[in-house]
């Protein structure tokens, strides 16, 4: 194994000008963790307690029961990377969890330029009110991190009761007003068969910002599958209570509903991505399906705004309720501003026929649009719902709504933004001035339309 004090080593040579030059970092040591004992280290977190900038730790095929602490950090250009060689379980399997707490199997914390990589990470769960179980958890100030091909599974709560039962699979909590979570890359990362209570698969909540959530696959838990949050007070400083700046794409997520959820009961309202406050966030290219809220943009909290939010490229299907809900879901809640909803494919959502289309415009939308997307609604007692408005209150200002393709569905159609804009027929939605240049017309459906194969 390489010394690492002579990772710390620098060769430099003075010019006759006497200027020094600092020659390139020396190759980071390889850590080998093996269950088995067969390498330098028979547990993860001493491997991390001696890793160095530049050190990859080579985590064998084996099961690992611990719950790891990474607290030092890599360097740029330098991380440290911890990588799975076969699968890696980080097991959580018969540990008792007792303080009212966050409790991760890996948690990252005050820690920067780290990449994890392949592990699986699994069985870590609950019963007791406020105890938290979480795959992963990132906190802190911390930054420039890397979560790639990562399988989460089976972290759960089983608190019985309506409140005080929450989970993760993967949380990013910004919760230091001096320096934000930055920097952040999770890519493949898979999280599945999760019992969340009221809490989500994946969230990052608070002072996060630059972000890239790609290419992962959310599917069977119990609650919301990706959540970007703002305003719940993680962060003390309110200005910066909000993920923002950051990307969502290329994710599937599909089976989400929080049916039989102790949190939730029979309410079905589990989103399969949700931005809940955030800001300057684009939603593009996922394919969500069979969830109960497809894609939902909106501020739980009175008085506060999700704002600057593009939803654009997606393909939404058989959600339980609409397929993309934007704004509060009551008078009662905050506002959605300047959001655009643009060229998705929406296909028979509203599975509960609660008449709330493909699209609906929820409470204190504004100054936002609707615009080059194509909506395929099925046809519910006769009528086939495009974009409503989620209440007869619902009263909107400033959306733009145009260049949207609507499928010929039903002997009645209907289309709402307003409590005064009710249109029986797309020639009377144009006349409203909507969509002057939509088109009605047959659309072909994917083969993931129609009725789900479960409820």
């Amino acid at each position: 194994m390489k010394s690492h004090s002579s990772l710390l080593a620098l060769s430099a040579f003075v010019s006759c000008a006497g200027a020094v030059a600092i020659a390139a970092p020396l190759p980071g040591a390889a850590l080998v963790v093996s269950a088995d004992g067969k390498g330098a280290y028979p547990r993860i977190q001493a491997a991390v307690d001696a890793a160095m900038p530049g050190d990859t730790i080579t985590v064998n095929a084996g099961t690992y029961h611990e719950m790891v602490r990474v607290a030092r950090s890599g360097s740029e250009g330098n991380p440290i990377t911890i990588k799975a060689k076969g699968q890696a379980v980080l097991s959580g399997s018969g540990r008792e969890l007792h303080d009212q707490d966050r409790h991760a199997l890996l948690r990252i914390e005050n820690a920067h330029h780290i990449r994890i990589e392949g592990l699986e990470i699994a069985g870590l769960q609950s019963d007791q009110k406020d105890v938290v179980p979480v795959g992963i958890l990132l906190t802190g100030a911390s930054g420039d991190i890397d979560l790639i091909d990562i399988d989460i599974h089976h972290i759960e709560t089983l608190f019985p009761g309506k409140n005080g039962g929450d989970a993760h699979g993967l949380a990013v909590y910004g919760n230091q007003p001096a320096e934000p979570i930055r920097n952040v890359l999770i890519d493949g990362v898979r999280i599945h068969d999760c019992k969340l209570g009221s809490s989500e698969s994946m969230v990052l909540n608070g002072n996060v910002e630059q972000f890239t959530v790609q290419n992962c696959e959310i599917h069977d838990n119990s609650n919301i599958g990706i959540d970007f949050i703002g305003h719940e007070k993680v962060c003390r400083d309110p200005a910066l209570d909000q993920a923002r700046s950051g990307v969502c794409r290329n994710n599937h997520v599909y089976n989400i509903t929080s049916q039989g959820n102790p949190a939730y009961g029979t309410d079905r309202s589990a989103d399969g991505i949700y931005v809940d406050g955030g800001k300057d966030i684009l939603i593009g290219n996922n394919r969500i399906h069979d969830c109960d809220i497809g894609i939902e943009v909106a501020s739980e909290w009175p008085g506060q705004t999700t704002s600057d939010i593009t939803v654009r490229g997606n393909t939404v299907s058989r959600s339980f309720q609409g397929g993309i809900m934007i704004g509060g879901y009551n008078a009662k809640r905050g506002s959605a501003a300047r959001i655009t909803i643009e060229g998705n494919t929406l296909e028979d959502n509203d599975q509960a026929k609660w008449n709330m289309g493909e699209i609906s415009v929820q409470f204190h939308v504004s100054d936002s649009k609707i615009i080059g997307n194509t909506l395929c609604p099925q046809v519910q007692w006769g009528t086939a719902y495009y974009i409503t408005r989620a209440s007869k209150k619902v009263e909107t200002s400033g959306i733009e709504i145009d260049r949207n393709t609507y499928d010929e569905a039903g002997p009645k159609q209907q289309w709402s933004v307003s409590k005064d804009q009710v249109a029986n027929s797309f020639a009377e939605w144009q006349g409203m001035g909507h969509d002057p240049n939509g088109k009605m017309t047959k659309v072909k459906r994917s083969e993931e339309s129609g009725t789900p194969d479960k409820p």
